[in-house]
């Protein structure tokens, strides 16, 4: 996860702290295009039966998010993926890619039916791990994209 201490895109200052090491290549990606500061995310868990849904929030202009919403909406991601622009305490926007918690259900916490708890638990964050390394391969092909879709 990075958080900044400022909300001026211009003079934007990082502050490092950890990141989960399966979003970590995402949010790398997301960080080395110009423009785009990272500001919260998770890899997903399976905590009690609920699946908290792997994320990145992210700052940029309205321009990079909307390239940014048109290869979620065409790439064959692992993961079936939505974007929401959600507004900061001082009504700055910012953008968040999620993981579409449904879809997330109905491929790994169904076929799942009686497996004890523990195992499901196992498995599901697995699959979901792993759909996240996949994913990570096709966000390498995101900054090119950007650059070209703001030419």
């Amino acid at each position: 996860m990075t958080r900044f201490s400022t909300k001026n895109l211009d003079t934007f200052e990082i502050n490092e702290v950890t990141v989960e090491p399966l979003i970590l290549p995402i949010v790398n990606i997301l960080n080395s295009v110009d423009g785009v500061y990272t500001a919260a995310s998770c890899q997903g868990h399976f905590l009690d039966g609920h699946i908290s849904e792997p994320y990145v929030a992210y700052y940029s202009s309205m321009d990079v998010a909307k390239s940014i919403e048109m290869f979620i909406r065409t790439e064959e991601l692992a993961l079936p993926r939505y974007q929401l622009i959600v507004f900061d305490k001082q009504y700055d926007p910012f953008f968040s890619i999620r993981v579409n918690e449904k879809a997330l259900s109905s491929k790994y916490i169904s076929p799942m039916g009686n497996l004890l708890p523990s195992l499901a638990k196992r498995f599901i964050e697995k699959k979901i791990w792993e759909s996240l390394t996949e994913d990570a391969m096709c966000f390498q092909k995101l900054p090119n994209i950007i650059e070209s879709h703001l030419r």
